[in-house]
């Protein structure tokens, strides 16, 4: 038997805003004759298992963890306390850690007229209840500038009766947090899965690119936080050699660069689609001699990469301590990284392309093994890219909320 769907298009008002209800933003509904037809591309995304050749795993969007740092989306929203943590001090001969702050703690000393946002915590606390946390706002291309803190446990009960206790004097900001409260069953990494390559990109506008080794997921569980989580915000690759990883890192970077080049508008959630657009550019791994050099490359690009990104972000590389990757007492350090982030990211990629004559070189091997009709195809599926006119100028319209669209 055949079943005949009839199909509508709700069509709303361009200013629709999160807040509107459905029934004062639709404007008019559209009769479709043929529902499968339009339906079978978000279908397809959605049903496909996406694959990659060198990659074991694909997670399309890591761990949906909140209020990571404010918790409010809204200006007129009073502010949560932000899960991620600051660590001052540590005394060693009563085994405690002081001085111990959100990453918002000046919000919230403004907003709620608080004298300070400073709490406590014994060892088996601090174990027990943080992971390492890496977000989009911590991720640039061939750099994550700093790998936070923050409270974590796979039992939401149990956080909240944790953290009730620790901001105990707290407590108008603390409710707060609890209606934002969001908890991942799972860490995105743990000791099970810590021996491979992670290649993580972003997964909202512009997809930049980094890698975390398994040398450095083993320096950071060493000590004692052994659970690690990536943000929804991040999709990631892994991988067990570091060849497959330091080349896809790459061609990620390449393909945000072409986006604007070509002068694309990034499509908003990402998610799956640059994996697609490599397999649509012709850049998958396939062992050749021109892919192992882009390897070499990458890494020689990694090695000179975090510092450049430092400085641009204005953030002191010369202080070895802000140019760690991650402290467990880090003195306040990650509160004024933190407030360093949100440079936008191709405005970096193109710093580094000045300044890093491997990721030139690199590019150009790239440029040379593809066809410009493919990179074409494989950014159309990443941005909307509209025909350049007569005085060579996109048709796209730069305006400072698209710029902003970049970080």
């Amino acid at each position: 038997m055949t079943v005949k769907i009839k199909g509508y298009i709700l069509r709303t008002k361009g200013s629709l805003n999160k807040d509107d209800s459905l029934d004062q933003s639709l404007i008019e509904v559209e009769y479709i004759e043929d529902y499968e037809e339009n339906i079978k591309y978000l279908m397809q995304y959605f049903s496909k298992k996406s694959e990659l050749l060198g990659i074991e795993k694909i997670y399309k969007q890591g761990s949906l963890i909140r209020p990571q740092f404010s918790g409010h989306k809204k200006k007129y929203e009073n502010p949560a306390i932000g899960l991620t943590l600051s660590i001052g001090t540590y005394d060693k001969t009563r085994g405690v850690f002081k001085k111990c702050s959100p990453l918002n703690s000046s919000e919230l000393i403004e907003k709620y007229n608080y004298r300070e946002v400073e709490i406590v915590l014994n060892e088996s606390e601090l174990f027990n209840y943080l992971a390492w946390f890496v977000d989009l706002s911590q991720l640039y291309p061939f750099a994550i500038v700093r790998v936070f803190k923050i409270f974590y446990n796979e039992k939401d009960g149990e956080l909240k009766s944790f953290l009730r206790g620790v901001y105990k004097d707290y407590k108008e900001a603390l409710e707060i947090t609890f209606e934002h409260l969001k908890i991942p069953r799972n860490p995105s990494i743990t000791k099970n899965n810590m021996d491979k390559y992670i290649v993580l990109y972003r997964c909202q506008r512009c997809f930049v690119s980094a890698v975390i080794t398994p040398d450095v997921i083993r320096e950071m569980f060493s000590k004692k936080i052994v659970k690690l989580i990536f943000s929804n915000t991040i999709s990631y690759l892994i991988t067990e050699s570091s060849e497959i990883a330091y080349y896809y890192s790459t061609i990620l970077n390449y393909l945000a660069y072409k986006v604007n080049e070509l002068k694309g508008s990034y499509i908003l959630n990402q998610y799956g689609r640059p994996v697609e657009a490599i397999k649509i550019a012709g850049l998958e791994w396939n062992e050749e001699d021109w892919q192992i050099r882009i390897a070499k490359l990458s890494k020689e690009i990694y090695a000179k990469a975090r510092i450049i990104v430092l400085r641009y972000l204005g953030i002191p590389d010369t202080d070895s301590n802000y140019s760690k990757l991650f402290e467990l007492v880090d003195e306040g350090r990650d509160i004024f990284i933190k407030n360093k982030l949100g440079a936008i990211t191709v405005k970096v990629l193109e710093k580094l392309l000045t300044e890093i004559k491997e990721l030139k070189q690199a590019f150009q091997i790239i440029d040379k093994h593809t066809k410009r009709e493919n990179i074409k195809k494989s950014i159309e599926k990443v941005a909307n890219i509209r025909p350049i006119n007569k005085v060579g100028i996109s048709e796209n319209r730069v305006t400072r909320r698209t710029l902003k669209d970049f970080t």
